[in-house]
């Protein structure tokens, strides 16, 4: 898998509720168009950096603030399946207890006129 496949799917796996999930940093030249063990990192060297990717570190944010037993969880997908919609949310009145996640694997999307269980309020 690539780099960008990878952060698409902890985009779906971290944003989704009930999962006990884990970001896994690679070894150096290991996965994607590399071998599966490159075999150029000892014990304990640093890997790939993709776990500071902004939308890593983004799907970290949003698993750590919907991180709410109560909260309830909708799935949308779009079009042609390429782009997923994870709503988490508690409807409560309180905008900042809902949030969304989007990962899009496909080409340019318009979310305009969706409906979503989520409270009115701001975007931040």
């Amino acid at each position: 898998m690539s780099e960008w496949q990878m952060t698409m799917g902890w985009g779906v796996i971290g944003s989704r509720a009930d999962t006990m999930s884990l970001y896994f940093d690679r070894p150096v030249g290991s996965g994607g168009s590399g071998p599966q063990f490159s075999e150029q990192t000892k014990l304990g060297d640093a890997g790939s950096t993709s776990w500071k990717d902004t939308q890593v570190t983004a799907v970290n944010h949003f698993r750590n603030a919907m991180n709410n037993e109560d909260a309830s969880e909708y799935l949308h997908n779009r079009n042609d399946n390429s782009c997923l919609m994870v709503e988490r949310y508690k409807s409560d009145g309180n905008a900042d207890t809902d949030g969304v996640t989007v990962v899009n694997m496909g080409n340019q999307q318009s979310l305009a006129g969706i409906s979503t269980k989520l409270d009115d309020g701001h975007l931040h």
